[in-house]
């Protein structure tokens, strides 16, 4: 019974170069062929000689064209280079690198230049760099989880979602009205328009001990209503062009609500406003409660 492998890598037999060799090469076939046989009807057998070599030429050429470089399932790896084929594991895979149209594959010592353009290459060399890397099997995972767990373990405040609670102007919460000192000078986006609070984290409110975070002050993240993807730029991360991060070190308890609606709204706002909006009102301005901390 026939092996079936996962992995089959070949010359791209829809490719225009391809179609053409394998045609001039088979009709030379047909035709040296022939020829040896008329050769050996005539008894001409230097001629016929020569042209069965020549046709066993074509034939092995063809063959070599067409036939798999590579064939692999999840345990082995079978190269083939001319007529030797060579066996490996996926972790014997060491490194490739593109040399023009070909890229190179290297194997516990071995090279083999492999054309970028054949059939299933890329699969293969996609999952090759994941099956041969270091977390492949499952005692590589583990090592990462061990690795991950004593050095990239950060301390976090999980945070709640209360719906029900009162929501007051200094509350963390989502959306809904800042609070905002009235000595500074409120944030506005790059288009001169006034930004919207997207979330307000007042520490006070944190019943836990924690060195990360201070003991008071407010912390807000500012978005503009009107920016494309709300001022989120992938080519700007750390330019606060149209969002801002704004820390109230000692937020004043007196100011009201009403002192707020002054300073920060525009009546055209409120329409377009992601966290303001009247018909969004109930479900984005959300009271946030702080969790024990964890790890993770």
């Amino acid at each position: 019974m026939k092996k079936r492998y996962d992995y089959l890598v070949r010359n791209d037999f829809r490719k225009p170069a391809t179609i053409i060799e394998n045609t001039v090469v088979a009709l030379a076939l047909v035709e040296f062929g022939a020829l040896a046989v008329f050769s050996g009807i005539i008894w001409a057998y230097l001629p016929c000689a020569a042209f069965a070599a020549i046709d066993l030429a074509s034939a092995i050429l063809l063959w070599h064209n067409n036939a798999a470089v590579i064939r692999a399932d999840k345990r082995e790896i079978l190269i083939r280079k001319l007529f030797r084929t060579y066996r490996y594991r996926f972790s014997d895979f060491k490194t490739c690198f593109s040399m023009g149209e070909n890229c190179v594959l290297s194997f516990a010592g071995n090279r083999f230049s492999i054309p970028a353009y054949y059939a299933g290459f890329s699969q293969f060399l996609h999952d090759l760099r994941i099956l041969s890397g270091p977390f492949a099997t499952e005692e590589g995972i583990e090592k990462l989880k061990r690795y991950l767990t004593a050095h990239a373990s950060t301390p976090y405040f999980p945070l709640q979602l209360d719906l029900n609670a009162e929501l007051p102007l200094t509350g963390s919460k989502i959306g809904g009205i800042p609070y905002w000192d009235m000595t500074k000078e409120y944030p506005f986006d790059a288009e001169g328009r006034k930004m919207q609070l997207l979330c307000q984290l007042n520490f006070s409110e944190c019943p836990y001990e924690s060195q990360l975070l201070p003991k008071k002050g407010i912390l807000q993240f500012f978005i503009s209503a009107h920016a494309v993807d709300y001022g989120m730029d992938a080519m700007l991360l750390m330019e606060q062009k149209d969002w801002r991060v704004v820390f109230h070190e000692d937020p004043d308890e007196r100011i009201t609500e009403d002192d707020i609606w002054r300073i920060v709204i525009q009546p055209e706002d409120i329409a377009t406003s992601p966290v303001l909006s009247p018909a969004h009102s109930s479900s984005r301005r959300e009271f946030l409660t702080w969790t024990k901390p964890t790890t993770g």
